[in-house]
């Protein structure tokens, strides 16, 4: 397993499988712990470094990817709350910049290091154990591979179930809306033609 970690101008250190921000230099630093879609945030920031990242990219990568719809409150809300995380983890300038009606890019003296250390971490009875989590960027599919004891009526279902049958399926949003448009105006002509 890739365990993937940035160190942001020498200062903090961002762990993408823990969604952790720490100082490096500081040690008796609290770790911050970012939400989820937070850490998407930074991680896309961070391997676009450079670019422009625009608020439709946003939503698209971190939100609508994984099937979530959000609004531009709550997309703001979490870039805000990004920057108050890497300053309160020791972070002493301000990297994120915003680019007005274009997006958020990391400002261009920022010193990024990507660590990439390979683990040996045990699995038991998962494809991921709690001490080794899925990536943030590994998301392209929805991989269950768990066998717990939940009472013997399940036990004995969950051995008739193969893995790739627990596969998600992604259905873009659009088709989400399409599919709701064709079923109200279905039940609208079923109301009219009938009563």
């Amino acid at each position: 397993m890739k365990y993937n970690k940035f160190i942001i101008n020498s200062e903090v250190i961002f762990d993408m499988n823990s969604c952790e921000v720490k100082s490096v230099t500081i040690e008796s630093s609290e770790n911050i712990i970012l939400n989820v879609p937070t850490a998407r945030c930074l991680q896309l920031l961070l391997e676009c470094q450079g670019r422009v990242v625009s608020r439709e990219d946003f939503l698209l990568q971190v939100w609508n990817a994984r099937g979530i719809v959000v609004s531009q409150n709550t997309f703001y809300q979490n870039i805000s709350l990004l920057r108050k995380s890497l300053k309160k983890a020791g972070l002493s300038v301000e990297i994120i910049i915003t680019v007005r009606r274009k997006g958020f890019t990391i400002s261009t003296d920022t010193k990024i290091e990507r660590l990439e250390e390979e683990l040996d971490l045990p699995v038991i009875n998962s494809q991921y154990s709690s001490t080794n989590p899925p990536s943030i960027a590994d998301n392209t599919e929805n991989k269950i591979g768990f066998r717990k004891n939940l009472g013997a009526p399940f036990n004995s279902l969950l051995e008739h179930v193969q893995p790739s049958s627990l596969k998600a399926t992604y259905i873009p949003a659009w088709v989400k809306m399409i599919l709701a448009a064709l079923i109200i105006v279905d039940v609208m002509s079923f109301i009219i033609n009938y009563f």
